[in-house]
């Protein structure tokens, strides 16, 4: 699914959560692909196979969205679960401040969904980017600055001494000075 078939996508996810009896208001905010396509100017040419939600507000209303996101990837052809809160498990790594950098993607029906930032879609992929070549594929085009490795630093400090476990982020570490290094 490219940004086009997203954003219809979600709309049409609106539009059947408006003709359902369950069209109580409700904010959904995303994250990795779909969120970077929308708000942090990924380029057009990257497609991904979901919308990763990281967190619905009013929670109690998720269900309806999902039944509505289900309807719309039978007939648009989409994967089952294009809409999904599997991402959720990695909320804890976003930086301090995320919820207040969130971007308006758009009000689709009574579904507001909100992505976040693009200093925070940086945080999520270099998290991600151990295990996942196209996250560290994503950074690149997402043209990090000298002030974004700044704030990156600074996030990888706090998650190490916030950690219970004593776990370190070296491998991050290392990725991000690799990045450093190659952006002059």
């Amino acid at each position: 699914m490219d940004h086009t078939q997203a954003i219809r996508a979600l709309t049409l996810t609106g539009k059947q959560l408006q003709q359902s009896d369950k069209s109580t208001k409700v904010t959904i905010i995303i994250g990795g692909s779909v969120a970077a396509m929308a708000v942090a100017d990924m380029p057009v040419s990257r497609v991904t196979h979901d919308c990763d939600v990281l967190a619905s507000e009013r929670d109690d209303q998720w269900e309806a969205v999902y039944q509505a996101a289900q309807r719309v990837a039978e007939q648009q052809g989409l994967p089952k679960e294009w809409l999904n809160r599997d991402s959720r498990m990695y909320a804890h790594f976003l930086p301090v401040g995320w919820r207040s950098r969130c971007q308006l993607v758009g009000t689709f029906g009574p579904m507001q969904v909100l992505a976040i930032s693009r200093l925070d879609l940086l945080a999520m992929k270099l998290m991600g980017a151990i295990v996942r070549p196209q996250d560290l594929e994503d950074m690149l085009a997402l043209k990090p600055t000298k002030k974004d490795f700044v704030f990156l630093h600074k996030h990888l400090d706090r998650l190490d001494a916030e950690s219970l476990t004593r776990e370190t982020h070296d491998t991050e570490r290392a990725i991000l000075r690799e990045l450093e290094a190659s952006h002059g």
